[in-house]
């Protein structure tokens, strides 16, 4: 079963209220720790909150086959498929890549590339009803066998 756009959106934004708290405690501990301060337009707060985000959107699926912390509270998982390891390797690069584009790229990147990258996910949405790193691995429908793998209407 492959979940739906609003599923896949809570379960996100639960994972990203996570990475802020995250993110939030490490600035207030490093702080506390004596090190100073870490301005949020400066680049180890934008490190520190890519490594949170690569843990929580990339290492928590890899190690619990699918379900990030959101998806456990949503019954959802992102692998809606088996795959082998190196396609599920791509899977989890490809997925925490466009996750990290289309959220923190979107925000801090002086570039118009993540809201294209948007525009096209969306549009691959539409068409497809998936997300494009759901295809890595997906068995496709061959001609006349709708029943031959892939995703179910």
């Amino acid at each position: 079963m492959h979940p739906g756009f609003l599923r896949r959106c809570v379960s996100f934004a639960v994972d990203m209220g996570i990475v802020s708290m995250c993110q939030m405690l490490s600035i207030v501990l490093w702080s506390y720790l004596g090190h100073g301060t870490i301005a949020p337009e400066g680049g180890p707060f934008l490190v520190l909150l890519s490594v949170w985000f690569v843990l929580f959107e990339g290492v928590v699926p890899w190690c619990t086959h699918g379900r990030t912390i959101g998806c456990l509270l949503t019954r959802m998982t992102v692998e809606s498929t088996q795959r082998t390891l190196p396609q599920r390797l791509a899977f989890h690069a490809a997925r925490t890549a466009l996750l990290h584009t289309l959220t923190i790229g979107l925000c801090t990147w002086r570039s118009p590339w993540p809201f294209v990258l948007g525009l096209a996910t969306v549009v691959w949405w539409i068409v497809c009803k998936q997300m494009p790193y759901d295809a890595i691995g997906e068995k496709r429908r061959t001609a006349g066998n709708p029943m031959a793998g892939g995703q179910s209407s």
